[in-house]
């Protein structure tokens, strides 16, 4: 018998579990944040930038779909010492474009320097949000092998589900 795929929670439910982890001052090493609902991944790449503000650590913020995007300053980021403050959080969003194979801006040296990151000894924070990440990735498994956090933003149903067709259920409206 074939064992049933387990569901994804809901993306809301996940994000209130990150703010109260939060909340009691715990910020971790790394985050993951994958999935389709950008509103969701954004919220919770805020509520990480809010805390690692609040520790004092040097901010460097990455949109790799952005025009003015420089790779070399990724990677300096990524593998240099924080200048100004005791250790640096390093956003990088949108990055599938840049650790998945077949990508149009590919680059493994990104997908190098952000698993050197991770074992290294650096006291700093690692955000990577993602549209289309599987949790196969290396990356996805390198974020839990470091005791990182990975939330999944799945698609929100904008209709209800076959066994209860009250429009009133579908999770958009909720």
């Amino acid at each position: 018998m074939a064992k049933a795929k387990k569901r994804d929670p809901h993306p809301a439910e996940e994000l209130a579990k990150l703010e109260a982890a939060l909340a009691k001052g715990a910020l971790g090493r790394a985050y993951v944040f994958r999935g389709e609902e950008r509103y969701f991944r954004e919220r919770a790449t805020d509520l990480v930038v809010r805390r690692a503000t609040e520790r004092g650590l040097d901010m460097c913020r990455h949109d790799v779909l952005d025009p003015e995007f420089d790779l070399a300053r990724l990677l300096d980021d990524l593998v240099a010492g924080a200048l100004f403050a005791t250790a640096r959080c390093v956003v990088i969003q949108r990055a599938d474009s840049l650790i998945k194979k077949g990508a149009r801006k590919f680059a493994p040296g990104v997908i190098a320097a952000i698993q050197a990151r991770l074992s290294s000894d650096d006291e700093g924070v690692l955000v990577l949000t993602a549209d289309n990440l599987r949790a196969d990735h290396v990356l996805v498994k390198a974020v839990a092998a470091a005791e990182g956090t990975g939330m999944v933003c799945r698609r929100l149903w904008d209709t209800p589900p076959p066994w209860a067709p009250d429009p009133r259920r579908a999770e958009l409206v909720l």
